[in-house]
């Protein structure tokens, strides 16, 4: 059975008096629910074909359902009537053209995406909360959230500078190629990629001198001297400029290798070795 395509309703007065209620102020959600067979479906012009795109479509899904008294239906805060409610049937019925319409307002790759989260989504909670999880962070509306976590990151988070850097560098892999990296903890190196879609650049000088600036407020901070004298991008203008993903990665291995020498409570070994 084909979805339909867009929704609107026939406002009854009973709507009307409940929808300027805040969320944590309705019982459930089938409070003031237009009854299903006031149901029309109309064009939505927005069919989500890219999990990039998930935010937009996000955001003119709610606009459409909340125009029509339907936006707690998606919304699995909100909890649902209890089955002996005189409204519940009414509920599950305008939940499951809801779903229906969700479904087929968005291409058949994006809902094999939904499926796989592994969740039921016969009705419109479920079968957004399976969106969410599937979607949320996706495109630029991500990018600028994982940006902000890069650069929230703290040294004082985590047990060691060896994690911190690791961290790091797969948080700044994930902003700059647009995918998620899994590392070999002994070779350093990618054993695994995901792809997303790189919408933000993040300089990768600016994602070292910020990594270096971490370590240099903690125990490791001895490192930063000999990392400055090494790395030469710190002290060449010009080649900073060109300074790369390569690049950072080849700094992280730099740093984790004078870590590996000896334990991080022995500076002075570590200087020698960097020195050889």
């Amino acid at each position: 059975m084909q979805s339909p395509r867009t929704i609107s309703g026939t406002a009854t007065l009973r709507q009307d008096e409940w929808s300027t209620l805040l969320k944590d102020e309705v019982e459930h959600q089938a409070v003031g629910l237009i009854e299903h067979k006031h149901l029309t479906f109309t064009d939505l012009h927005f069919t989500l074909n890219n999990k990039e795109d998930f935010e937009d479509w996000y955001s003119v899904v709610l606009r459409t359902l909340d125009s029509g008294g339907l936006a707690n239906l998606v919304d699995s805060d909100i909890p649902r009537p209890a089955k002996s409610d005189p409204d519940a049937k009414n509920w599950q019925e305008v939940s499951k053209h809801v779903a229906q319409w969700l479904e087929g307002n968005m291409s058949r790759d994006m809902y094999r995406l939904v499926r796989s989260q592994g969740m039921r989504v016969v009705l419109a909670d479920e079968f957004m909360e399976a969106a969410l999880k599937a979607f949320r962070g996706m495109g630029p509306y991500g990018d600028i959230a994982r940006i902000g976590d890069f650069f929230r990151t703290r040294r004082e988070d985590f047990p060691s500078t060896e994690k911190f850097i690791d961290k790091i560098r797969q948080q700044y892999f994930t902003i700059t190629s647009g995918g998620i990296y899994l590392f070999d903890s002994r070779s350093r190196g990618p054993i695994a990629y995901f792809h997303t879609k790189d919408f933000f650049h993040l300089s990768p000088y600016i994602a070292l001198t910020s990594l270096l600036d971490q370590i240099n407020q903690s125990e490791s901070k001895f490192l930063v001297p000999m990392a400055v004298e090494h790395l030469f991008p710190l002290k060449d203008e010009a080649r900073s400029a060109k300074f790369n993903l390569n690049d950072f990665q080849r700094s992280c291995n730099y740093l984790l290798g004078l870590l590996n020498i000896c334990e991080e409570e022995d500076p002075a070994a570590i200087s020698f070795a960097a020195g050889m």
